[in-house]
């Protein structure tokens, strides 16, 4: 049963990155169409929002795992 969280941890950062995706595309779309696309800077802020995000979990496990608050089978390194 030690595979539960990190299958549901796996699907919420799966439905997170989507989302993003998705809610960035929309906003793109949103503008007028006769605008040319930025694939670019779609692709720039994509990857800064992905970015953020691996940060942002990167920064927890170090904190959990500097407390000893790590579930176990969480501890990679």
């Amino acid at each position: 049963m030690n595979w539960v969280p990190v299958v549901f941890i796996i699907f919420k950062v799966g439905v997170l990155f989507i989302g993003m995706f998705f809610s960035i595309k929309w906003h793109y779309d949103q503008r007028k169409s006769s605008e040319p696309i930025n694939i670019k800077r779609i692709s720039l802020e994509f990857f800064l929002y992905a970015a953020g995000a691996l940060t942002i979990f990167g920064l927890m496990y170090a904190l959990f795992r500097y407390l000893h608050m790590l579930p176990a089978g969480f501890d990679f390194i």
